[in-house]
């Protein structure tokens, strides 16, 4: 493989609103005027000189081009959220493209000017990703690609350099947007303990904000506020259900953000949004999950089980004394009602589906797979079914026939009070489902090209899973019967138990004496 050595990223700029163009200037060992290509995911996109031919620099034996090149907006739209860029020759000669010349190994988040199309209402930009290579990212508009944003977290930057050091604790869940996992319950029960240092980062237009008693609000803090991005920079020990991007932004292309993220001196503990025991933490996008990349080096991790201890250990690089074998606090709340009655459809997200989701839905793999379980529901059951889908997808949905299953808002330990059957594919709901004591199908059709995508493999198999697999589609219909009408089997209670040990509701207060013991709290 050759290599590229990218200088500078010049600004990129909307030609019509249409497409955008890039230039690049790359310095070659070797002259080589052979055709050449930007390969991002599958596209090829011709390169163009912008000159007739390589400069050779003086007393050397390199040559310099300067390049141009023009990518299409309806292409590029449909791309996953992050895609590496590489250079393609003629001859299939493949070119390693790097960012910045003067760091070949250092991340330093560096990355082009904004993009923003209101129209697709999706942002656009190059990024220095790591090892120094150019990503293109194409995702959803930010609130923080605002300039008054921007502002904003530049000002709580500077004063967070100015005031005296903070004790205080930072808990948030997904997106800060939610308020129903483990670090809304662990929240809670530090305040009930007397602890008044402890904050909850949620968003105003949050539909779970009327959940939160008035007792807990005083210590609330709302997203995307000076206060936010002041305390945010401020504080050293933070406490989530996701990885750290979560607290502020995910995607953020704030650097002062990003850097806060990578290199701040700050304490980690994640309580995970569900057991992790199901795609690999070696798979390409579990990579933010593991120790020293998305996980801060300073993490502590919450486990359910020995055997879940171990996945984060082979293969996310912990150590023993970064696990708190405690298991996760909302299972301490998880209850099943005794008149439960409904067949919750819920697939995990597909990251590699964003863009074609937010383009045309209905072309997407998850839109499909979830039309073929209702269409294998049998009839007497339909009214029994709710669909819960992933909340990027879910606004299309309502859209389309399916929106009479689905409720108008979701709240998902409501729902799960309620669930008699499950039908997911590899989501974690299904640990949380089974604990409560609900039935489990595992709609495993199409696990060849999933894991493909992810890039890894299925901890579970079918020896160990903890319910029925559904391998062909017409299999469904009995199996939703089968496992409708009846309670769980034993032999997958001893599967399930062999991921989560603890069964005492007590995952809270054993947690709570853990930090206590490591000095957090």
């Amino acid at each position: 493989m050759g290599k590229i050595k990218f200088i500078n990223i010049l600004p990129i700029y909307f030609n019509n609103k249409k497409s955008i163009i890039i230039y690049s200037s790359c310095i070659y060992k070797l002259h080589d005027d052979s055709n050449k290509y930007f390969k991002i995911e599958n596209i090829k996109i011709p390169l163009i000189f912008m000159f007739k031919r390589s400069i050779k620099i003086p007393f050397s034996k390199y040559f310099l081009n300067f390049y141009k090149t023009k990518l299409n907006i309806d292409e590029i739209k449909n791309l996953p959220i992050q895609n590496e860029i590489s250079i393609v020759s003629d001859n299939e000669s493949i070119y390693t493209f790097i960012y910045n010349i003067i760091y070949l190994n250092k991340f330093i988040g560096a990355k082009s000017p904004l993009n923003i199309n209101v129209e697709n209402d999706l942002t656009f930009y190059l990024r220095q990703g790591g090892k120094n290579r150019v990503y293109l990212t194409v995702r959803k508009i930010n609130v923080t690609d605002k300039f008054s944003q921007k502002i904003l977290i530049f000002f709580a930057f500077i004063a967070s350099k100015f005031t005296f050091p903070s004790r205080k604790i930072i808990l948030f869940e997904k997106e800060t947007n939610r308020y129903e996992e483990s670090a809304s319950i662990l929240y809670e029960k530090l305040i009930d303990k007397g602890n008044k240092n402890v904050y909850f980062i949620i968003k105003k237009t949050s539909p779970q904000l009327k959940l939160i008693k008035d007792k807990y609000k005083k210590n609330i803090i709302y997203s995307h506020t000076f206060k936010h991005y002041y305390e945010f920079f401020k504080c050293k020990r933070f406490i989530g259900t996701e990885a750290m991007q979560h607290s502020l932004e995910l995607r953020t292309s704030s650097r002062l953000v990003m850097a806060k993220i990578a290199y701040g001196n700050y304490r980690y503990v994640f309580l995970q949004h569900g057991v992790m025991y199901m795609v690999s933490l070696d798979s390409s996008s579990r990579s933010s999950f593991r120790k020293g990349k998305g996980l801060p080096k300073k993490s502590k991790i919450v486990v359910s089980s020995n055997k879940e201890a171990q996945h984060f250990i082979e293969l996310g690089k912990f150590e023993n004394n970064d696990l708190y074998l405690s298991g996760l606090p909302k299972f301490d709340r998880a209850t099943l009602n005794k008149n439960a009655d409904k067949i919750i459809i819920m697939p995990t997200w597909r990251p590699w589906e964003y863009n074609i989701i937010n383009t045309d839905f209905k072309k997407s793999g998850y839109y499909k797979m979830i039309l073929k379980i209702m269409n294998n529901i049998p009839k007497e059951l339909k009214d029994k079914v709710l669909i819960l889908p992933h909340p990027l997808i879910s606004d299309f949905l309502y859209k389309t026939e399916i929106k009479q299953y689905m409720p108008k808002t979701i709240n998902y330990d409501i729902a799960l009070r309620d669930c008699k059957l499950l039908i997911t594919d590899y989501s974690s709901v299904s640990y949380d489902a089974f604990y409560r004591g609900s039935n489990i199908i595992f709609w495993w059709i199409d696990k060849a090209d999933c894991m493909k995508k992810y890039e890894g493999k299925l901890l579970l198999t079918e020896k160990d899973a903890f319910g029925d697999i559904c391998n062909k589609d017409k299999e469904l219909t009995k199996l939703v019967t089968d496992n409708y009408y009846s309670n769980q089997r034993e032999e997958h209670i001893k599967n399930f138990r062999t991921i989560v040990e603890f069964y005492d509701n007590k995952n809270t207060e054993r947690l709570i004496k853990m930090l206590r013991n490591d000095n957090f709290i």
